[in-house]
């Protein structure tokens, strides 16, 4: 389990991997927790996460959350670049073998960027 608190601005985010702690669900990777300044609470409801990496399918109807929710269940490293940014890294996991680099930024003085990029392996 990875994860860290980013203060940007009006802005506090708390952003992490896909394991649990806490109040914070296994099984959810991403923004874990984002705040204004002038909130009397977080966006998201604990221990769910608002922004992640959800799903990857090929458009047939899988039903076991193991292959629709790949992005939850299979390991990522999270990485903390600077004070202000984080990237999350999910080698190739089967079935769908897709690499995958999630990137938050925050930007003063209330604004979160994400990028995403991705490799198919197969």
């Amino acid at each position: 389990m990875a994860h860290d608190t980013f203060k940007i601005g009006d802005l506090t985010a708390i952003i992490g991997d896909n394991a649990g702690e806490n109040e914070h669900k296994a099984g959810y990777n991403g923004v874990w927790s984002l705040r204004h300044k002038r909130s009397t609470r977080g966006l998201f409801v604990p221990p769910y996460v608002g922004l992640n990496h959800e799903h990857i399918f090929n458009g047939d109807a899988e039903d076991e959350p193991g292959i629709f929710f790949e992005p939850r269940v299979a390991p990522m490293e999270f990485k903390k670049l600077a004070s202000d940014e984080a990237e999350l890294h999910q080698p190739p996991p089967p079935p769908f073998h897709l690499e995958s680099w999630t990137r938050f930024k925050l930007v003063p003085p209330q604004y979160l960027s994400i990028s995403y990029r991705c490799v198919a392996h197969q």
